[in-house]
C-alpha cells in the first residue's frame, strides 16, 4: 500500500536556479533542463526538503492548503 509518507519520500527533480519542478529531458542529448529558466543544473530531493528551500527563497509554502485546494 502506498502511504502519504512513502509518496512524499519519492524524489523530485528541481532547478537549482529557480527551484522550478518543471524539469524536462532533451531527448536529443539526454540532458535535463529547466522548463522555466533553461538552467541545466538540476538536482533531486524529497518534496518536503524542496518545499523548505522554496519557503526560504520565496517566503511562502508551495504546498500550502490554499494552493493545494486550487490544484484539486
Amino acid at each position: 500500500m502506498y502511504t502519504k509518507d512513502s509518496y512524499n519520500s519519492e524524489p523530485v527533480f528541481y532547478c537549482e536556479n529557480c527551484l522550478s519542478l518543471n524539469v524536462k529531458e532533451l531527448s536529443s542529448s539526454n540532458l535535463d533542463v529547466c522548463g522555466e529558466c533553461g538552467n541545466i543544473h538540476i538536482n533531486e530531493t524529497d518534496i518536503n526538503n524542496w518545499n523548505q528551500m522554496f519557503i526560504k527563497e520565496y517566503g511562502r509554502s508551495f504546498l500550502s492548503s490554499e494552493e493545494t485546494s486550487l490544484a484539486e
